[in-house]
């Protein structure tokens, strides 16, 4: 232990990086698991299996085909402990890197260095984000370019549907410079840590998600879906309130955002190419979260919360709500509808959110 705070796990490293783990920072368990030399040799290319390439050009900068649903091929863990016998609170700690190749390969279009995503998730703080569930754990890197967000197992479980299409979908858009909105998930694992003494145990699901606003300094944020109902925060202050569609619409009277020619069609088109493609996958319920850099009057936005996909139990919402069944009133629009009516709906309401500014004024 360093001045009681981390663990200096120097017996598992031999690649000249030296991560400590922090307890009550799970980034730093992910970083620790990425200089071990397991998971560097995991990342080598694996050869021809009963006559069938498992995973094509690796090295060549692209993801990696799915082509098994054995997790073995797409997932690793990383198991290491403290081996400190004078340790009061000696643990064991394991990462499962989720797709780790697939994942590396994005990480290598969209990241200016391995190592500098290793430094970065060596140190995180918790983080109450705005808007988000209460009971869901946030955090920030300490240099504040990534968000650490937990993920349900029925998120987990959706992703791993359309990994094969989000990862193809991705690296296409970043090779090609087609227009995304996306906010990139630069990784997905499970850390699980052990203490031996108390045997208490830590153990969630996390996505590691690039920071939108990361080196701006923000003065408005909203989230919209392109829905009005239930879509107004009443505490319109500021203090880093994540306002809502009904409150930009309340703004848009007196402060309308609008973006030149140019910038507004490249934001419809990413709306269109990230819609059509969520919307292919089954996944709704998304959100573009939206921030107004006011010193360098500029939008940043990006879509976000797009793992869930729409399972039946959203359907059986969709239709109790609509025929009023078990008291659902029939009068009023059910907040949840299909993903294509989704996507619909929310194009629809992204272009008229943002105004376009001719080129030249009319004389």
């Amino acid at each position: 232990m360093i001045h009681g705070e981390s663990r200096l796990l120097l017996s598992q490293n031999d690649s000249g990086v030296i991560v400590p783990i922090y307890d009550d920072e799970p980034s730093s368990m992910i970083a620790h698991a990425m200089t071990v030399p397991e998971y560097h040799s995991f990342l080598l290319p694996l050869l021809y299996q009963n006559n069938e390439s498992n995973l094509l050009n690796y090295g060549s900068d692209q993801p990696q085909p799915i082509t098994r649903n054995d997790s073995k091929y797409n997932h690793f863990t990383i198991s290491f402990e403290d081996e400190d016998s004078n340790s009061v609170d000696k643990a064991k700690f394991s990462v499962t890197c989720y797709f780790a190749k697939q994942f590396d390969a994005i990480r290598r279009k969209c990241c200016p260095d391995e190592l500098d995503y290793i430094r970065s998730l060596s140190r995180c703080k918790r983080w109450s984000a705005q808007g988000g569930k209460s009971n869901v754990y946030f955090a920030k890197t300490l240099d504040d370019r990534f968000v650490i967000k937990q993920v349900t197992r029925t998120e987990l479980d959706s992703f791993e549907d359309y990994a094969a299409d989000y990862f193809k979908y991705l690296i296409d858009s970043v090779s090609s410079g087609s227009p995304t909105c996306l906010t990139k998930v630069l990784g997905l694992y499970q850390i699980i840590a052990k203490n031996l003494r108390d045997g208490k145990e830590l153990k969630m699901d996390v996505m590691v998600m690039e920071n939108l606003f990361f080196k701006r300094k923000v003065s408005r944020i909203y989230d919209l879906k392109g829905s009005l109902r239930s879509r107004y925060n009443p505490d319109t202050s500021g203090n880093n309130k994540v306002l809502l569609d009904l409150n930009l619409l309340e703004t848009l009277h007196t402060k309308p955002i609008f973006l030149g020619s140019k910038a507004k069609r490249r934001l419809e088109r990413a709306v269109w190419n990230d819609t059509s493609f969520l919307a292919s996958v089954d996944v709704m319920d998304y959100s573009l979260l939206v921030g107004i850099d006011e010193e360098r009057k500029e939008l940043v936005m990006g879509i976000i919360d797009y793992l869930r996909q729409y399972t039946w139990d959203k359907q059986l919402e969709t239709w109790v709500k609509a025929t009023g069944f078990l008291g659902g009133s029939k009068d009023v629009l059910p907040t949840i509808i299909s993903p294509d009516q989704y996507k619909k709906r929310f194009r629809k309401a992204m272009s008229k959110y943002f105004l376009a500014l001719p080129d030249q004024w009319s004389p």
